[in-house]
């Protein structure tokens, strides 16, 4: 974390100090999830969704607590399932899309 003396001085007519962002803000973060120690994830779907639970993690701590057993499981099923990234990343399947016609213009 950084320390208040990795402030910038600034000009003398200015009486408060200014840090730059790319010094005052971490730029590494650990991961919060990784694959097993000597591993690599599965197949790219899995390592896919793994940075969308990590940067979730992150940004939503207090979701995360909640979510993370359903995360965690959907991360795991992606190992055998690589197919599932599509449900996950939002896309509709031919099962679930929506469909209409309009009516009035078959006339």
């Amino acid at each position: 974390m950084p320390k208040k003396n990795d402030a910038v001085e600034v000009a003398q007519e200015y009486t408060f100090n200014v840090a730059e962002p790319q010094i005052v803000k971490p730029q590494d973060l650990p991961l919060v999830v990784t694959p097993g120690e000597g591993k690599e994830w599965a197949n790219e779907a899995q390592a896919e969704f793994a940075r969308t639970v990590n940067a979730y993690a992150y940004k939503n701590p207090k979701k995360w607590a909640k979510k993370k057993d359903a995360l965690l499981s959907k991360l795991s099923a992606l190992a055998t399932d690589p197919d599932l990234i599509n449900a996950l990343r939002g896309a509709e399947d031919e099962n679930t899309r929506l469909s209409y016609s309009n009516k009035l213009m078959e006339s």
